[in-house]
């Protein structure tokens, strides 16, 4: 698998798994650990660190454990029918796409089976229900990457749209394509959005941030008298020195000479005009 799910074969390892139908149960995860929500009947929402991030729409949830250890509260009390598998494990590499999704019948029969499974409790049932997240997780993958292939030029065309027009109202903020991929419909496949990025506009998002960057750099350095150091900050960089290097690599000059250049530019264009305007006041004296 292209994007190496799991660390080595047969890594997962269930830390806790249980099915619930309580209004709110609360985990907290260490690092490394992730947690495996998911919806048999009905739908809920999952909080992860204050912020509700499951979005009613979807049908399970996995969450990695952050610096530390993380609060998580799993909602259901709206929904007092629904079930949910609520599986702590670890061992897993967490693409971002993967990261949430919705089900289809192949994994609502496995989901079927970890609810036998974890009802019984049988012996051996947790070596079963690891078999059945492996068997989920790839499914799910499968989905994320079916999904992705179904895209229509015209589906791709109109998110890198929106990639091209957040890019143009938001270069200070340096976008990832991994962050642009994950906000605009390529579920965190960063290499297909700059495939088709290129294809569309012939640069990529990051080059047309840069672009962005040194045109607000120029009108700044032309229109203003900010220091070096405040446009710098202005443009969002990690010091002056940055400024300096990056926009010496894209034009030749340093910002000051730049600066320089276009000030001296500016008086001669003004003088020339001056002389003519005096000729022309000249002649027409004369005449």
């Amino acid at each position: 698998m292209s994007d190496k799910v799991f660390k080595e074969s047969g890594a997962i390892q269930v830390l806790s798994i249980q099915m619930s139908k309580q209004g709110v149960n609360e985990f907290t995860l260490a690092n490394n650990e992730i947690l495996l929500a998911v919806f048999c009947q009905g739908r809920g929402d999952v909080t992860f660190s204050e912020k509700k991030i499951f979005a009613v729409e979807k049908e399970y949830v996995m969450i990695c454990g952050g610096m530390g250890r993380n609060e998580i509260s799993v909602c259901t009390e709206d929904l007092p029918e629904s079930q949910v598998i609520l599986v702590v494990l670890t061992g897993i590499c967490m693409p971002e796409k993967m990261k949430r999704g919705c089900l289809r019948n192949q994994s609502s029969k496995i989901v079927s089976m970890l609810i036998r499974e974890i009802g019984e409790k049988q012996f051996g049932y947790v070596s079963n229900c690891e078999s059945l997240i492996n068997m989920l997780l790839i499914l799910l993958h499968r989905e994320c990457n079916q999904a992705e292939e179904r895209l229509t030029d015209l589906e791709r065309r109109k998110y890198c749209e929106k990639v091209n027009s957040y890019v143009q109202k938001h270069y200070l903020d340096n976008p990832s394509m991994e962050f642009l991929a994950n906000k605009f419909g390529y579920s965190g496949n960063a290499q297909m959005l700059r495939r088709d990025f290129l294809r569309f506009y012939g640069v990529t998002p990051v080059a047309i941030s840069k672009v962005k960057k040194l045109e607000e750099a120029k009108r700044l350095l032309v229109t203003t008298t900010y220091s070096m150091n405040e446009i710098a900050v202005i443009l969002k960089y990690k010091s002056n020195t940055h400024f300096g290097a990056d926009f010496k690599r894209s034009t030749g000059m340093t910002p000051v000479e730049y600066r320089k250049n276009i000030r001296a530019e500016r008086e001669k264009q003004i003088q020339a005009e001056n002389h003519q305007m005096n000729l022309e006041e000249y002649l027409a004296k004369t005449c």
